[in-house]
């Protein structure tokens, strides 16, 4: 990659994650702060298509204090009638594409009848993920675009029945887990396989309750047996690994509650905040590792990973390359174009989608 292009992908990089630290320094977790003392906007979604964002985006587009969902590209809203009120500011989001480059690379090969060593260059193909920013505008900004219709306001709005049967949706996707309610602790007990939260009564309303039920849920896709993740099997290892996987599970709460409707409010991991912001700084590529891992959490809790298909997938990312034939590890030029983990290691959804579409 050439110096000018490495500077572009880490400038890109940069913009993001200061975005997030910028609100992680006020001691607040940015992608709750617009459903403080606000309507709840639901799922942010381009404004053309209807198609809603994922991964990055929905914390980027979470963060920018909306309350409408809608969001186009100043392009997009000129070709639909629109226009950008004057004065307004641009919100930046991630647009990712799948990239495959063929190299030639060098290999030893050993002469069967001579037993002379000698190099052979063969062509090999690469695949990873990268991104550029886009820059998009939420319909409060737009003149000239149609209210939010009232099917769709209900739509965003779901009642105290809606949430008890996402919650139990959602646990009939992670089979074994069981739900108890007493005490005035939350958390996910990984020896018994349960999620334990205070008595419903104890929470100003369902969608609170749902919050913290999404939160613990999230931990709870990390064991072993399911999606096996580093940062819960680290989680007590280290103040910093336990920030780990709570940025996981933050995040996974916000998605999850996002794409169920429902207000993820309650700061609960406001002590880790501190820990977070040294995570960003020291490695930036840490963010963007954390949503894609909490996305795969989401995607199994909403029955879009099929849990035998990632394991097989798994066994495979984990086996030592048997031949040239098997794809190689990134070099360490490639690892800078990285900011994204590998196509494998990629929610389904977005595997599928990312390249057609910057609401995704």
């Amino acid at each position: 990659m050439s110096a000018e292009r490495k500077s572009d992908v880490k400038d890109a990089r940069k913009v993001i994650v200061d975005k997030i630290i910028e609100g992680l320094e006020k001691g607040e977790i940015p992608w709750k702060k617009p459903w403080k003392d606000r309507a709840f906007s639901g799922m942010p979604r381009n404004a053309v298509s209807g198609r809603p964002y994922h991964g990055m985006n929905v914390l980027l587009l979470m963060s920018a204090g909306r309350t409408d969902p809608r969001w186009c590209t100043y392009e997009a809203a000129k070709k639909s009638g629109w226009q950008v009120k004057s004065g307004e500011r641009a919100t930046p989001i991630v647009r990712c594409s799948q990239v495959t480059k063929t190299k030639m690379v060098k290999e030893k090969e050993t002469d069967p009848e001579t037993g002379e060593i000698r190099e052979k260059e063969v062509e090999k193909k690469v695949s990873y993920w990268m991104f550029k920013l886009w820059k998009v505008f939420n319909a409060e900004q737009l003149d000239g675009i149609p209210s939010l219709t009232v099917e769709e306001e209900r739509q965003i709005r779901p009642t105290d029945d809606d949430v008890k049967n996402k919650i139990s949706e959602v646990l009939s996707r992670i089979p074994g887990v069981s739900l108890h309610f007493g005490g005035n602790e939350a958390y996910y007990s990984s020896k018994g396989d349960f999620i334990r939260l205070p008595e419903a009564s104890q929470f100003e309303d369902q969608a609170g309750l749902l919050g913290v039920f999404a939160h613990e849920a999230t931990h709870a896709t990390g064991v072993e047996s399911r999606l096996d993740r580093e940062e819960f099997r680290k989680y007590h290892g280290s103040l910093e690994e336990r920030a780990r996987e709570e940025l996981v599970a933050e995040i996974g709460s916000a998605l999850l509650c996002g794409e169920l409707g429902v207000p993820d409010d309650i700061d609960r991991n406001v002590g880790y905040i501190g820990s977070w912001i040294k995570q960003l700084k020291d490695d930036p590529r840490s963010l963007f590792i954390a949503v894609a891992k909490a996305e795969k959490a989401v995607d199994l809790l909403q029955g879009r990973l099929d849990l035998n298909e990632e394991r097989q997938a798994r066994k495979c990312r984990e086996k030592p390359l048997a031949s040239a034939e098997a794809l190689p590890s990134l070099s360490s030029l490639q690892e800078e174009e990285v900011l994204l983990p590998s196509l494998a290691d990629l929610p389904r959804a977005s595997a599928e989608n990312l390249a057609s579409d910057p609401s995704l």
